[in-house]
């Protein structure tokens, strides 16, 4: 079965959608009347990608705080990035009939999974009494790059 795809951006205010082109949005139900139809909704932010900014501040700010700390002792910071993707993002599977636990890679997660994946890493690290500081302070101290 043949699928074809339209894709038309706008914004919800009040319960509705009102388009960026509303000409064009109608020109597509028009050609799709009476046809079974399908319609997805996503905001930007599930599908912004991850920048390097981001990636710059959770591994040069965060996981780097959390390396420094005594209840990360010994640890690299490999080992610690790996342990808080188990601790949020673990999820059983099974194939096969067999059992397995999966873990995501932050690598494959859009800006909506990242931002509460870093959320939840600065509330861990806060319960463990760790301060990690606002990302403009890592972007000056470290010389990271700022869009």
């Amino acid at each position: 079965m043949e699928t074809e795809k339209y894709k038309h951006n706008g914004v919800v205010r009040n319960g509705t959608v009102i388009f960026d082109s509303e000409a064009m949005y109608r020109k597509e139900l028009f050609i799709n009347e009476g046809k079974r139809v399908t319609i997805l909704i996503y905001s930007e932010l599930e599908l912004t990608p991850v920048n390097s900014n981001d990636f710059a501040f959770y591994f040069g700010g965060i996981i780097h705080e959390l390396h420094q700390s005594d209840f990360y002792y010994g640890k690299s910071k490999e080992a610690i990035h790996h342990e808080l993707m188990k601790m949020f993002w673990a999820e059983v599977r099974v194939e096969n009939g067999k059992e397995f636990v999966f873990v995501p890679s932050i690598s494959k997660f859009n800006r909506e999974q990242f931002n509460r994946h870093i959320e939840q890493v600065i509330f861990h690290a806060s319960e463990l009494g760790i301060k990690i500081k606002d990302r403009e302070e890592y972007y000056h101290a470290k010389r990271f790059r700022m869009k």
